[in-house]
């Protein structure tokens, strides 16, 4: 601060995460993380970006098919601008691996301002280090995978939307695609989802989409918003039928759709 004749008029930085540690796919690139009291500070080396806690709507923890990485989702209401490009949905890769961190505040004032839910040294999968401070210091929810498992275990199908490879996230009251672009979709916004391109056990199609149609919303070409998640594996099918059928969720070709059967 000295050397930058920058005056420090915002507080003090409470935790702090490294470049090393602040990977971001979505703006690709890396950014030291400061969490203040009542906002955050991302620097990189081309941008800095202040956003305050108020403008964040949802944090998320999504575990990746790799077993090794970790998102964290940060959902923006008032996105962040690079250039022309606006970014609602940021998202950190992080990992399990096991890390420490201080958090700069005494035991009195972190039991007195934060319910003593923070320690002054930290210990712990550096994935969960980094949604348990923000879900402490910004007092946001960190939503996690429910109930829903592929067919080998994992909290999502790998699917493209459009021509952008990704994985797709059904969690217990939205579901959410990262990474690029990342996609959030409540379910009380859906309208209906369709099984298509599916053939039971009988066709040889190896995939299957799904299209995601949304209530009381109209694209640009006049017809109903709707996203379609292409090349799911068939192996994935009867995990997503039971998953969502079990959300009360509108199965718009439930006549044409396959009910699962015990070998699927």
């Amino acid at each position: 601060m000295k050397k930058a004749n920058i005056k420090n008029t915002t507080g003090d930085v409470i935790v702090e995460f490294d470049e090393e540690k602040g990977t971001f796919l979505t703006p690709r690139g890396r950014y030291m993380i400061e969490l203040y009291d009542t906002f955050l500070r991302m620097r990189g080396n081309k941008y800095d970006y202040k956003i305050k806690y108020d403008d964040i709507s949802r944090l998320f923890l999504l575990p990746k098919p790799d077993d090794v990485h970790m998102a964290f989702v940060i959902a923006l209401d008032k996105p962040i601008r690079q250039g022309q490009q606006r970014y609602q949905y940021l998202v950190m890769q992080t990992t399990k691996e096991h890390a420490e961190v201080t958090i700069n505040l005494d035991e009195a004032t972190l039991k007195k301002e934060y319910n003593g839910d923070l320690q002054p040294v930290m210990n712990g999968a550096l994935s969960n280090l980094v949604a348990k401070t923000f879900k402490v210091i910004a007092k946001k929810k960190v939503f996690i995978p429910g109930k829903f498992a592929n067919a080998n275990q994992q909290a999502c199908v790998k699917c493209a939307l459009r021509a952008n490879e990704g994985h797709l996230y059904p969690l217990e009251k939205q579901f959410i695609f990262i990474h690029k672009p990342p996609v959030l979709i409540r379910f009380d916004e859906v309208d209906s989802v369709e099984f298509q391109r599916y053939a039971g056990g009988q066709g040889s199609t190896r995939n299957f989409d799904l299209c995601v149609r949304l209530l009381n919303s109209v694209g640009d070409s006049g017809n109903t918003k709707e996203y379609i998640f292409s090349g799911i594996d068939r192996s994935d099918y009867a995990g997503l039928y039971s998953f969502l059928s079990g959300k009360k969720i509108r199965i718009k070709n439930l006549q044409s759709a396959v009910e699962p059967g015990p070998t699927q």
